[in-house]
């Protein structure tokens, strides 16, 4: 599916809708206990600001989500909305971003954290800089092991002071694959939702490519303090990390916006920097994308990447031996 069918729900209208300068969407799906956990401390911040509405759209729960959000519908400038049917991840997250009527819109997954603070700091940061486009809000996250052991929590790239730039596209390379946590992103609502039209469905990375080409030449912030902590649940890190390992560089390298230095330095963050283990797994999936990525970067081909392509060709050949890092 490559549009977003029209009409999909419906509920009451949000008060004071010309008057918000914020629409923060949750979508959730089964997870009562961390949307009450993230409402808990969202919404006593929330509550102070009537330049901000909140949208919350429930995706088919059958564990007492309806009957807890239930409690919340009368609440000033909340929406609640349950969807007939469940639509699925991709479908369900395209059509929200649609609904947002403030001037910006911050996505927060509903297994997501947030600290008492962090709405004041957005809201004072968008109020203080009327240009700005993209927000980006370092924090926390976890990780899976290559092993299987439990997540290990890690922090993304975290400025001394706050970084500001005229063009969001020169902050790609070391801060634009967090774009697919959506959580540590808040965007200009009228270039998000002029690219919904174009969006396609199909690969499950979408997010990230939805809101690197909304903001790709206009103002940026990124923060310079971890306010949010990410869920366990790793909802993209689906089917053995082909998410990551094989459909991310695939979108990078079929990108017609990124420039090829726009691709070389982010490839080189990607696997130098922060993930060469996924590059070695690359190698194993798929490898002429990897040597694809090789002729944008050839950086990246050093020992390890050459020892990978031997173990490569030897088990396609031979069929036998697994190199220990794939």
């Amino acid at each position: 599916m490559e549009t977003l069918p029209p009409d999909l729900a419906s509920g009451r209208p949000v008060d004071n809708l010309m008057q918000s300068k914020l629409t923060i969407l949750i979508p959730t799906w089964n997870r009562k206990k961390d949307l009450e956990a993230l409402l808990n401390v969202l919404l006593p911040q929330f509550l102070k600001h009537p330049d901000v509405d909140l949208i919350i759209s429930n995706n088919g729960s059958t564990d007492g989500t309806i009957e807890y959000l239930e409690a919340l519908r009368n609440t000033p400038r909340i929406q609640i909305i349950h969807q007939p049917v469940n639509l699925g991840a991709h479908i369900h997250l395209g059509w929200l971003y649609g609904q947002a009527h403030g001037e910006y819109l911050w996505m927060i997954g509903d297994d997501d954290l947030v600290e008492p603070d962090t709405l004041d700091i957005v809201r004072q940061t968008l109020h203080a800089n009327p240009k700005i486009s993209w927000v980006h809000l370092p924090g926390t996250f976890y990780i899976k092991n290559i092993h299987g052991s439990a997540p290990t929590l890690n922090s993304t790239k975290c400025p001394p002071q706050d970084v500001r730039v005229e063009k969001a596209r020169t902050l790609y390379a070391e801060y634009n694959h967090w774009n697919s946590w959506i959580t540590s992103n808040v965007m200009a609502t009228q270039l998000v939702q002029q690219e919904l039209p174009k969006l396609k469905l199909s690969t499950s990375w979408w997010p990230w490519q939805l809101l690197m080409q909304s903001v790709a030449n206009h103002p940026a912030i990124v923060l310079a303090s971890g306010k949010i902590t990410g869920g366990e649940n790793l909802t993209w890190m689906a089917e053995k990390d082909h998410i990551v390992i094989v459909e991310l560089p695939q979108m990078l390298l079929e990108s017609d916006f990124l420039t090829k230095c726009e691709k070389r330095d982010l490839f080189f963050v990607l696997y130098h920097d922060y993930y060469p283990i996924n590059f070695v797994r690359l190698l194993s999936r798929a490898p002429y994308m990897a040597w694809r990525i090789i002729l944008i970067c050839p950086t990246l081909l050093n020992w390890r990447t050459f020892r990978a392509f031997i173990e490569v060709v030897t088990i396609k050949c031979f069929r036998h031996g697994k190199y220990c890092m794939i």
